[in-house]
């Protein structure tokens, strides 16, 4: 059933109270619920009450898109208190009982979500129980929204933070939302500004750690710590329970009344003793104990989290439409060798320096954007995949074991191409751009924007110049 279909608004009413259930055609009770049910409807107001969690979970880890987008609103007659990771996974809260004014307000919020979801059609990736199936409701969620997601701050959680709607949609461990999103970040479906970062346990990646100070001998955190005094008169230095005679401050040297500090005496550091080794230390070390796995960690070993607000990039949007996530770096890795951009820097720098030692190596490296990939995604929809195979089929066809191939992004691609002039360079890639470009003009009529600049390697400038002018003619 498409929006067009959904005439007047239809919301169906989900409530703990069997009672009411019965009153009306568009009321359910929680355990009578059926989530297909919510194909006919615009929308659900689930009754706060035990059962409510479940409910949501049931409708958001849906695999029917006409069931898991769906708005959900939360009516809380009771007023209970509902924390932060709750509304993240609906809609809206209805206070109090006035149901029919807040969905009259909210309107426009409720359609415009439907509107959303008729724009999405069903993919074999939707219903995967796999990271690409998780990716694909993930991104349509955000899409449907038209809002980022964010990251708040959990309590109850190990991790310290939760994407809450990402973490509804998994069964298992709690920390494969991060997993997710890193997924979704790396194939550049999503961007995102910084919020804030986290230490994780290096071993089970949990938040909950206890920095403690220890001893520098034994590492054990059984220590105490009291002041250094200073006596100026006779220039005795130690700990304050040396001085310490009854009630009064008495030095162990010369054995003189500490009266007054800043003129008799100062307390300059502190001193640490070590309760089980007796050791005695002015600076103590730090470690951090996982409260979660009960490991000890130091802390230049812990693995930090950065936690961002993220929202779709181009390439996302087109994907959420089209129901395909799809990665053309992943299938060209499938074909040859791609290598990190820190890879290719490295080698890139130590031709560059071949080229200048020897002065009779010719070698130019490439810059390939696909300009409009997004763009094509949306227009060919599930058509997508088979055309990017054959565009991975192409550039692998080019490209010869010598050669060295690294993405920028998900549209940019940079060739090493060694002991290859420029001129020979822009014949090959002449050629490679024509073949792509034919793929798509003569057998889907979609126009297709690729570009490419090429640089020889004369030796004279370092890799970061060189990558910088290459960027700089696009």
């Amino acid at each position: 059933m498409t929006h067009d279909d959904f005439v007047p608004l239809r919301v169906l009413s989900i409530t703990d109270n069997p009672h009411e259930a019965a009153g009306g055609a568009d009321r359910v009770s929680i355990a009578a619920f059926d989530p297909l049910t919510l194909r006919q409807y615009h929308a659900a107001v689930v009754t706060f009450g035990p059962g409510y969690r479940d409910v949501v979970k049931r409708i958001r880890r849906h695999d029917d898109l006409q069931v898991y987008l769906k708005p959900i609103f939360l009516l809380n007659t009771h007023g209970g208190e509902i924390i932060e990771y709750g509304r993240a996974v609906l809609d809206g809260e209805v206070q109090g009982g006035a149901i029919d004014r807040f969905l009259k307000d909210h309107e426009a919020v409720i359609t415009g979500i439907n509107t959303h979801i008729a724009q999405f059609t069903s993919a074999p990736q939707e219903h995967a129980a796999h990271q690409y199936g998780l990716a694909v409701k993930a991104i349509r969620f955000i899409h449907s929204r038209n809002n980022p997601i964010q990251p708040i701050r959990f309590p109850k959680s190990i991790y310290a933070y939760s994407y809450p709607f990402i973490d509804i949609l998994i069964t298992g461990n709690h920390y494969q939302q991060f997993t997710l999103i890193d997924f979704l970040e790396n194939r550049n479906l999503i961007e995102g500004t910084f919020v804030d970062r986290v230490h994780c346990c290096s071993f089970c990646y949990a938040s909950f750690l206890n920095f403690r100070e220890i001893c520098v001998n034994c590492q054990s955190p059984n220590i105490s710590n009291e002041d250094l005094i200073h006596h100026f008169p006779c220039g005795y230095m130690g700990p304050e329970s040396d001085f310490i005679r009854t009630s009064k401050l008495i030095c162990p040297k010369c054995r003189k009344n500490l009266k007054h500090i800043g003129v008799d005496f100062d307390r300059p550091s502190q001193v640490f003793t070590c309760s089980v080794c007796t050791h005695s230390f002015q600076e103590p070390g730090v470690d951090a104990l996982c409260v979660n796995c009960g490991k000890t960690i130091a802390p230049e070993k812990l693995l930090y989290r950065t936690l961002k607000e993220f929202k779709l990039t181009p390439l996302g949007e087109a994907s959420a439409l089209s129901g395909i996530v799809y990665s053309l770096q992943e299938e060209l890795r499938d074909n040859i060798e791609v290598v990190s951009m820190d890879k290719f820097n490295v080698v890139l720098n130590l031709e560059i320096e071949r080229v200048r030692r020897y002065k009779k190596s010719l070698s130019t490296i490439v810059r390939l954007v696909f300009d409009n990939y997004a763009d094509l995604l949306t227009q060919l929809g599930s058509a997508s995949t088979a055309l990017s195979r054959q565009i991975v089929a192409e550039i692998a066809d080019f490209v010869r074991n010598t050669d060295l191939v690294a993405f920028i992004d998900d549209r940019t691609l940079l060739f090493l191409l060694t002991e290859t002039s420029i001129s020979n360079a822009k014949i090959a890639m002449d050629r490679l751009t024509k073949r792509i470009t034919a793929l798509i003009t003569e057998n889907l009529s979609v126009g297709l924007k690729l570009s490419y600049k090429s640089l020889a390697l004369d030796g004279t400038r370092p890799y970061n110049e060189v990558l910088k002018e290459l960027a700089a003619h696009e």
